[in-house]
């Protein structure tokens, strides 16, 4: 089995979506999930998208507590590609913004298993998938740092992946909930 390490350091490359979305091993947790290891993969079409959304959304109403607007990320995971942990811990789901661009639209992970890679490997399969898909840039929007402790901490995770904080749109959202835009230049080998 090749481990995500092995992969981190070889830079291994899109070729490994190209050839049937094959699965990435995700890190022990420090509690063993129900039902053994899971594998970082791709959400197939006929799988229940919005399902796993909900269970995860579902675990984190600091970040979701908005009934209409979880309910969107929820009714809308079923149009988006979607990668998650074998057993359903976590989950990206990603959208086209423009023809060079591909947003990261909604990303959780299980209370029980954040702090543990989990959310940068899927930030790394997302970046990997935009690039095999020539997308340049993967953007992520997010409440902008200084309102909630909770996304103070999202915003320091997506810094930390490489996210530059381009603008902040006061009242896209509402004006409670200022909307920072953050964008990553995605860099390949060609």
């Amino acid at each position: 089995m090749i481990e995500v390490e092995d992969l981190e350091q070889s830079g291994y490359v899109l070729a490994l979506f190209e050839a049937m979305w094959p699965e990435l091993p995700a890190p022990k947790p420090k509690k063993k999930p129900k039902g053994g290891q899971g594998m970082i993969q791709l959400v197939q079409a006929g799988q229940d998208r919005s399902q796993l959304v909900a269970k995860v959304l579902a675990d984190l109403p600091e970040w979701f507590g908005l009934p209409d607007s979880t309910q969107e990320y929820i009714d809308q995971a079923s149009d988006r590609v979607c990668f998650q942990a074998g057993e359903g811990w976590d989950f990206v789901t990603l959208q086209e913004t423009s023809p060079v661009c591909l947003e990261i639209h909604c990303m959780g992970v299980l209370k029980a298993y954040q702090g543990q890679g989990l959310g940068r490997q899927l930030m790394a399969v997302a970046e990997d998938y935009a690039i095999s898909q020539g997308y340049h840039y993967l953007q992520v929007k997010t409440v902008a740092p200084g309102h909630y402790e909770a996304y103070d901490a999202t915003n320091a995770f997506y810094q930390a992946c490489g996210y530059e904080a381009i603008e902040i749109f006061p009242d896209l959202w509402d004006e409670w909930n200022p909307c920072l835009l953050r964008l990553k230049y995605l860099k390949t080998n060609q």
